[in-house]
């Protein structure tokens, strides 16, 4: 199973601890964070994309900074990132709000 979520920068914190949660129960699963607003340092215990990644077209994700406020923006671009995780190796894909902890194995999502 792959997790990701979606955050601005000023959530990192948060998308550290959603993260190292969920893979302490899921080791064997994947977690990516899409950060909408720059760039992230490397060592986090997640992947990273940006907007560009997940085939947004720069000038229609420039647009949507311009008339979407940063919880919006977020929500209008999670359909961008669960496609290109679902096609990248077809696995299940669950989405979680970065204000999430998680405290148990999650074993019924993927079915």
């Amino acid at each position: 199973m792959r997790a990701c979520t979606i955050i601005a920068r000023n959530y990192l914190a948060h998308a550290r601890v959603l993260a190292e949660s969920f893979l302490r129960h899921h080791p064997d699963s994947s977690f990516t964070v899409l950060v909408i607003d720059g760039d992230v340092p490397d060592a986090e215990p997640f992947d990273v994309l940006d907007p560009t990644q997940i085939g947004l077209d720069e000038r229609e994700f420039q647009r949507m900074v311009m008339i979407y406020d940063v919880l919006e923006l977020a929500t209008a671009v999670k359909p961008w990132l669960l496609r290109t995780l679902l096609a990248e190796d077809g696995d299940a894909v669950a989405y979680f709000d970065p204000d999430i902890e998680v405290f148990a194995p999650l074993d019924e999502i993927p079915a």
